[in-house]
């Protein structure tokens, strides 16, 4: 084969395979910028998502301090009382603490109105449970009847949290969140408010991420 069409042959392939690649390193480089652009939209949609949620809690955690606010406030002026919505550890009632309940009850109205809180209470240091639900109540009672120990409430995690932190926190469970925060009379600790907010609706929307095959979304 002469020089020079060996020479038009390398030319030719030269040539040619540029023509063949450059479709694929056009199509790859495409594939690539759509997922950038994708992951790019994903990273957006979760941090608006964590900056509305970050809202949501800190809205909840006012109303909850706002709610110890008023109990405090009004401590001593209460004037009547409903025992289908108070619990006691030891049986017994001070009459004039559960008087307590009307302006605990006004209190806890602040929170109900919000339909992603399930249960609002105040558990107070002396063994006294004022609940906004009185089935919950009924509840306890039954639960006390079956077991025989009397349900006490200073044990679980979100009155004894709030107690040693002296501050507002949460403890996370399976279908709810539980926010607490101390309460204190004269500047004496009596006890602990709470609430329980539905964590359903929070879930299924952050879990409804979708992340075009690469991943999936996890609520911790």
């Amino acid at each position: 084969m002469k020089f020079r069409y060996k020479i038009t042959i390398i030319m030719l392939a030269i040539s040619i395979i540029p023509l063949i690649i450059l479709p694929y390193i056009l199509s790859e480089k495409s594939r690539q910028d759509i997922r950038a652009q994708a992951e790019k939209n994903i990273e957006t949609l979760v941090e608006s998502k964590s900056e509305f949620y970050d809202f949501i809690f800190k809205y909840f955690r006012n109303k909850l301090e706002n709610v110890v606010k008023l109990i405090e406030e009004n401590w001593g002026k209460g004037k009547y009382y409903n025992l289908s919505y108070i619990w006691s550890l030891n049986g017994s009632y001070n009459s004039e603490e559960i008087k307590n309940f009307e302006f605990i009850k006004q209190a806890f109205e602040l929170m109900e109105r919000d339909e992603n809180i399930t249960l609002v209470y105040f558990g107070m240091e002396n063994g006294l449970y004022f609940l906004s639900d009185s089935n919950f109540t009924k509840k306890l009672e039954e639960i006390s009847n079956e077991t025989g120990e009397r349900f006490d409430y200073r044990k679980i995690r979100w009155y004894i949290s709030a107690k040693e932190n002296n501050s507002t926190i949460w403890s996370p469970g399976k279908l709810t969140t539980t926010i607490s925060t101390p309460v204190f009379i004269n500047g004496e600790f009596v006890g602990v408010a709470g609430a329980d907010l539905l964590l359903e609706n929070i879930r299924d929307n952050i879990l409804d991420i979708n992340f075009a095959g690469y991943g999936y979304a996890i609520l911790v």
